[in-house]
């Protein structure tokens, strides 16, 4: 069985084949991510038994008038997934995903819906806090104002997906959002 080392060097060296591969290519790798991410949404939604077709799914991404009543509930998911799938798109190339996010992504997904719950209100507070350091340097003129404003927003993108998540698991819960 090959070690761990010999894995992670395979992988660097596909990593670093596909960059070179990729160059000059980005309008058709950016069309081609584009055309997936309704799969991704559907198959993702699809193990949580949703009952949206690919179809269906492609209609709800693309604003098209859907054929039959389908729940605000699988609407609003199959939404929120894309933007999730577009986020990560976007945050792979910023910075690679570390081993802490993963965990603290699947410690939240496998927890019981209360032990979830306290999680997601603390990941809240340290987003709160992180808002407000972030304002701090840009106070102190260590960031500029882009650097401020991108900033900002990517917390922002965070909040909201955290605060759907966290709403969510309150609903599952009987409790208000």
């Amino acid at each position: 069985m090959a070690n761990a080392k010999t894995i992670a060097s395979r992988i660097n060296d596909l990593k670093a084949r596909f960059s070179l591969a990729s160059l000059g290519k980005q309008s058709l790798l950016s069309l081609i991510s584009e055309t997936e991410v309704s799969e991704q949404v559907f198959d993702s939604n699809a193990i949580e038994n949703s009952t949206l077709t690919l179809e269906e799914t492609e209609k709800i991404l693309l604003k098209i008038d859907l054929d039959r009543y389908i729940s605000e509930r699988e609407i609003f998911e199959a939404k929120n997934l894309a933007r999730v799938v577009s986020y990560i798109e976007t945050r792979s190339k910023e910075q690679e995903l570390s081993l802490e996010m993963m965990r603290s992504v699947w410690e939240a997904n496998s927890l019981p819906l209360p032990e979830r719950l306290t999680l997601l209100d603390r990941t809240q507070r340290t987003l709160d806090l992180m808002k407000i350091h972030v304002r701090l340097v840009y106070d102190l003129g260590i960031h500029t104002q882009d650097g401020y404003k991108y900033r900002q927003e990517r917390l922002q993108e965070i909040g909201k997906m955290l605060g759907a998540w966290r709403n969510n698991t309150r609903r599952k819960l009987g409790l208000s959002p």
